[in-house]
């Protein structure tokens, strides 16, 4: 009966082993596949984990390349911005659709959006940062060619629209003097008769 027992709990054991190998492989994928960059940071800014989609958007060749790095230093366009960063997400505690522009391995910046949060220890004190950051460059580039656009139909319509009351008043003078034609005529013809 006892050796049922341990059969029972070895095979209940084999498992759940499984069961976590499988969620282990499932949450991997995930990481590794995950378009947008998810990160973690020290609370001095150092990095200590990143998808590998932030290797790829940063234009390095490898992880280690990029582990250690310190985000204000090594990875944000304008280092002083990250300071702004972190002051929000600690009057906020979680920061949603944040713009930061960060840099790419060969200087080039990035526009992004980052979603964020503080890691905390079992106490309950804060020992990390941690977030997804997803490139907004393209659809940042369309929204300034759409209000450059924007502003060029604005000129248009400005333009347009007083060459319009131009002719209006050039109108209104014709008018008038077509007006003081025929009162001139009508006099004219009055005298005349």
């Amino acid at each position: 009966e006892r050796t049922a027992e341990l059969c029972q709990e070895i095979e209940g054991r084999k498992q759940m082993e499984e069961a976590l190998k499988d969620s282990e492989k499932k949450f991997k994928r995930i990481f590794e596949n995950i378009v947008d960059v998810y990160y973690r940071a020290d609370l001095a800014g150092n990095l200590t984990q990143v998808s590998p989609s932030g290797v790829r958007l940063l234009e390095y060749n490898n992880l280690e390349e990029i582990i250690g790095k310190n985000l204000a230093r090594d990875f944000y366009y304008r280092p002083e911005d990250r300071e702004s960063f972190l002051r929000e997400l600690q009057d906020k505690g979680i920061i949603i659709n944040y713009e930061i522009t960060l840099k790419r391995k060969d200087g080039t910046p990035i526009v992004g959006e980052v979603s964020s949060q503080f890691v905390y220890d079992e106490i309950g004190k804060p020992i990390a940062v941690e977030g997804i950051f997803r490139d907004i460059t393209e659809r940042k580039q369309t929204e300034a060619e759409l209000e450059k656009y924007r502003k060029h139909l604005e000129e248009l319509a400005k333009e347009r629209t007083a060459k319009l009351q131009q002719e209006v008043e050039e109108r209104k003078r014709v008018e008038e003097s077509l007006q003081q034609l025929k009162k001139a005529i009508e006099t004219i013809h009055v005298g005349v008769t």
